[in-house]
C-alpha cells in the first residue's frame, strides 16, 4: 500500500549527459557524493540563500541528486492534483524558479502535453530547455500565464512577498521543505489563498482553520512517499552520511473558486480525511493523525479488535460515521477504507 515512485530510464538519460559535460558519470559515486555533501552543507549553513550554480560541485549535486529527488517528490503532488483535475485542463503550465525543470520533467513524465514555460533569475540552458520541450521567459509576465497551470517547487522560501506573487496564479502548485518552519509557514499561505478565494484542492480536504495551526504551537502538515532507490543513486548514499529512503516535503494545491469548473468539485459522498502523521504505537492502541476538519484528531485501533492495517501518511481515508470520540481520538472498530 506504499505510495511508492520511480525515477524513469528518459531521466536518468539526461542526468548522465549533462555529467558527461562535467567530467563525470553516474558510476562515479565517490565524487558525486563529495559534491552533494559540499551542496548539503552550504544549504545549511546559507538557507536562505538561491543555489551557486556557476559553482561546478553545484552542477554536480544538482543533476545526480537533487534533480531526481525533487522529480519523485513532484511526481507525487502531481498525482494528487489529477485525483480532481485532468492535466489536459491547462493550456500550459510555468515552472517558477525552474532550475533544471523538476516540475516540469514531473508534468511531461505524468502525460501532460501543454506548453510548458520555466522561469528562473538566472538564465537556463538548452539542455534543460530542449528534452522538455519548453521556453525560457526572460520576464516574468503572470498575465500571459492566466489559464495555465503555475507550480513553485523550492523557490517561495526565500521570497518576502510570496503571498502577492501567488495572488496572481489561479491555478497554484507549492512544494516546500518539510521543515517545521516552512510547514507552519506554508499553512499560514494556505490561509491566506482562503482569504483569497482560493479552493484548497489538496492536501486538506476542507476550508476551515488549519488544526495544527490553531491547536497546535509545533505541529506542521508534511507528506511522506517512498521510491524505488536506483542503484547509482544507492552508490552514492555510501559515501554520504545521511541517505533519503523516503522522502518528505510540505505542499498544497490551490485554485481560484472563480475558475473551477462543476466536475472539479468533490462529489457528495463518504466524509473523507487526509493522514497528515506517522502510525504511533503506544501500549495497548496505535493511532495516526488525521485532518478532515479544524478538529486536531487521531484515528486510533485498540489492539484488542485485531485490526491489521498499515496507513502511509498522505492518503485519503474514509471517516467511519459510527466512531467512538473519546478525547482526541476517533476510535475504529474495524478497518479503515484508505485511498492513495
Amino acid at each position: 500500500m506504499k505510495r511508492e515512485f520511480q525515477i524513469p530510464e528518459r531521466l536518468e538519460t539526461i542526468i548522465e549527459k549533462n555529467l558527461n559535460e562535467l567530467d563525470l558519470s553516474l558510476s562515479d559515486a565517490k565524487k558525486i557524493a563529495s559534491a552533494v555533501q559540499w551542496q548539503s552543507d552550504f544549504y545549511i549553513e546559507n538557507p536562505n540563500q538561491t543555489t551557486p550554480w556557476k559553482d561546478r560541485r553545484a552542477q554536480i549535486a544538482q543533476w545526480a541528486y537533487y534533480l531526481p529527488l525533487n522529480f519523485l517528490r513532484n511526481m507525487s503532488v502531481i498525482a494528487q492534483l489529477k485525483q480532481t483535475v485532468p492535466l489536459d485542463a491547462f493550456p500550459g503550465a510555468f515552472d517558477y524558479g525552474a532550475g533544471l525543470g523538476a516540475s516540469s520533467w514531473a508534468l511531461r513524465e505524468s502525460g501532460f502535453q501543454g506548453s510548458l514555460f520555466l522561469y528562473d533569475r538566472q538564465p537556463i540552458a538548452a539542455p534543460v530547455l530542449a528534452p522538455l520541450q519548453a521556453e525560457n521567459p526572460l520576464r516574468w509576465e503572470p498575465r500571459s500565464h492566466q489559464h495555465h497551470l503555475g507550480i513553485f517547487s523550492y523557490s517561495l522560501t526565500e521570497m518576502q512577498m510570496r503571498n502577492d506573487l501567488l495572488n496572481q496564479v489561479p491555478y497554484v502548485i507549492i512544494i516546500e521543505p518539510s521543515t517545521q518552519k516552512e510547514g507552519r509557514r506554508l499553512s499560514e499561505t494556505r490561509d491566506v489563498l482562503i482569504s483569497k478565494d482560493y479552493e484548497i484542492i489538496a492536501p486538506c480536504t476542507h476550508q476551515k482553520d488549519c488544526p495544527l495551526l490553531r491547536h497546535s504551537q509545533r505541529d506542521w502538515c508534511h507528506d511522506r512517499i517512498f521510491f524505488k532507490k536506483p542503484k547509482w543513486m544507492a552508490q552514492i548514499e555510501k559515501d554520504l552520511p545521511f541517505r533519503n529512503d523516503s522522502l518528505t516535503f510540505s505542499y498544497l494545491i490551490a485554485f481560484k473558486k472563480a475558475l473551477m469548473k462543476p466536475e472539479w468539485q468533490a462529489p457528495e459522498g463518504p466524509l473523507m480525511g487526509r493522514l497528515t502523521g506517522d502510525i504511533l504505537p503506544e501500549k495497548g492502541k496505535s493511532k495516526q493523525l488525521v485532518c478532515f476538519d479544524e478538529q486536531r484528531v487521531f484515528l486510533t485501533w485498540m489492539h484488542k479488535t485485531k485490526i491489521d492495517q498499515t496507513l502511509p501518511r498522505g492518503g485519503l481515508v474514509e471517516v467511519p460515521q459510527d466512531y467512538d470520540l473519546v478525547a482526541n481520538e476517533i476510535r475504529l472498530k474495524k478497518e479503515i477504507k484508505y485511498l492513495p
